[in-house]
């Protein structure tokens, strides 16, 4: 008898979800690739286009945006609470919105692929 491995699926892209409660939800491979727990802090950046950019740092950071677990029926979910912030921005999510995170050329950040300000 021959036996074939059967190989998971690609987990496919990073993204985040913008939801019109004003917190940003991390998908699962997300939080697995940029080592995501609730003892980290999220930072954001813009450049100059306006283009919005992340990257995770220690739970101590100043200017960091603080890490939460929701619970999500069995599972839980990681997010960050962005409203007040994309209130002073401009930024207004009157629905929920999925987008990718990319590298970026700076070191350690992530580009959230078509979030802009405005």
């Amino acid at each position: 008898m021959a036996l074939r491995i059967i190989k998971p699926p690609n987990p496919g892209k990073m993204f985040v979800t913008l939801a019109s409660t004003g917190y940003l939800f991390f998908s699962s491979r997300a939080v697995a690739e940029l080592n995501l727990s609730e003892h980290k802090g999220v930072l954001l950046a813009h450049d100059e286009r306006g283009a919005l950019y992340l990257k995770v740092v220690d739970n101590t950071a100043p200017d960091a945006f603080r890490v939460y677990v929701r619970k999500n029926g069995v599972c839980s979910v990681m997010c960050i609470r962005v409203a007040p912030l994309f209130c002073r921005i401009g930024i207004e999510a009157k629905k929920s919105t999925r987008y990718n995170l990319i590298e970026a050329a700076e070191e350690d950040f992530y580009k959230i692929e078509g979030l802009k300000t405005k």
